[in-house]
């Protein structure tokens, strides 16, 4: 679990830390204070496959886009992810826990031999799409002494990985999931509906989708469709009928893939961006209490963001009705102004929603 944060050089971090993590996690601030930028951080040091996670990242801010391809390589953006936008020799992205580090270190082409990217070079001169790499990036995990690989890199910021090099590193750490409006798609959610199944926890989905719809009985995910994408259907528990998923508005999908993906990261963490996304501010204190209570069974970390002080409230109104869940959660409000976000322990937050104080 991880307890405390802190990012050098990530984004639009040049030094900042987070302490006082518990179980689960509120990110809160202004437009462009980093809480999402924190929650990749997170994600990062927890993630086993780590050029395919900065993948997912930039995918996830810009929406669905198709990868860059080179033949052998997947060509991955990853000049945001440095500081001011910027790589030369010596430039470092460095993301800690109290037990692990992993880092992202640039050094010019000129430090290794040639020939140890004689392929990469050879690729581009036959495709000449882009252009030729002039740095390297040596991608670190220190907990466990391990070095991801030594990847070419262009000045624009463009990542030449090997296909297949996420293969290598799996194992590496502890399962984990982001989920993002670009992780709600149909194919997605029901790998992890088959785990469900696999785990004879389908019940407990039905069980948070009731949050919203207390007449949900079934969930049926349809194959055979003429685009290939599964059709999801909920079952009524009075009559039996059966009507799409979408009918409920996009709260629903996404409490779907909240409850699936809480079940799926057992012993693991889970990272959520904007947590309360179509859900109706009255259902909020239960949406936490199944946060918190899943969490708390599954052994799952949970770090999520809100915009929305609605989402605060009633978290705050859950841990004051049941205090002994106070314990598991802590509320982060991050300022770009600070050098460390200001921490509240789950049993403050009630306090301070009752004194006006402003959370978001």
């Amino acid at each position: 679990m991880i307890g405390e944060l802190k990012l050098l050089g990530y984004r639009g971090f040049d030094c900042y830390r987070l302490s006082g993590l518990r179980r689960v996690n509120l990110l809160v601030g202004k437009n462009n204070s980093g809480k999402t930028s924190v929650l990749e951080a997170a994600h990062l040091l927890a993630a086993g496959d780590l050029p395919e996670a900065l993948s997912r990242h930039i995918e996830a801010r810009r929406g669905k886009m198709p990868r860059r391809r080179l033949t052998g390589y997947n060509v991955i953006d990853i000049l945001p992810v440095f500081t001011h936008h910027n790589i030369s020799p010596g430039s470092l992205v460095d993301i800690q826990s109290q037990d692990t580090e992993v880092q992202f270190k640039v050094e010019s082409m000129t430090n290794f031999p040639r020939s140890s990217f004689y392929d990469i070079l050879q690729s581009i001169d036959e495709d000449q799409s882009v252009e030729l790499p002039e740095f390297t990036v040596t991608i670190s995990r220190f907990s466990q002494n391990d070095s991801i690989g030594v990847f070419a890199l262009s000045e624009a910021g463009l990542l030449f990985v090997p296909v297949g090099v996420r293969k290598n590193a799996l194992d590496m750490a502890c399962k984990t999931q982001l989920l993002t409006s670009a992780s709600l798609y149909p194919t997605d959610l029901q790998v992890l509906w088959d785990n469900a199944l696999r785990q004879n926890r389908e019940n407990e989905t039905v069980q948070v989708l009731q949050t919203i719809q207390p007449d949900i009985g079934s969930i049926y995910f349809l194959s055979g469709s003429k685009t290939g994408v599964p059709e999801i259907l909920v079952g009524s528990a009075q009559n039996g009928s059966r009507v799409p998923l979408d009918s409920f508005g996009e709260g629903m999908r996404r409490l779907l893939a909240l409850s699936l993906s809480l079940s799926d990261c057992a012993d693991g963490l889970l990272f959520v961006d904007e947590i309360d996304t179509g859900l109706h501010w009255t259902v909020m204190e239960d949406l936490w209490r199944v946060v918190i209570s899943a969490a708390r069974d599954g052994n799952v970390q949970v770090f999520a963001t809100t915009h929305s002080y609605d989402c605060v409230k009633g978290l705050a109104s859950l841990l004051e009705r049941d205090p002994e869940l106070a314990e598991e959660v802590s509320l982060q409000k991050l300022e770009r102004r600070l050098d460390e976000a200001v921490a509240l322990r789950g049993e403050q937050i009630p306090i301070a929603v009752s004194h006006n104080i402003e959370l978001r």
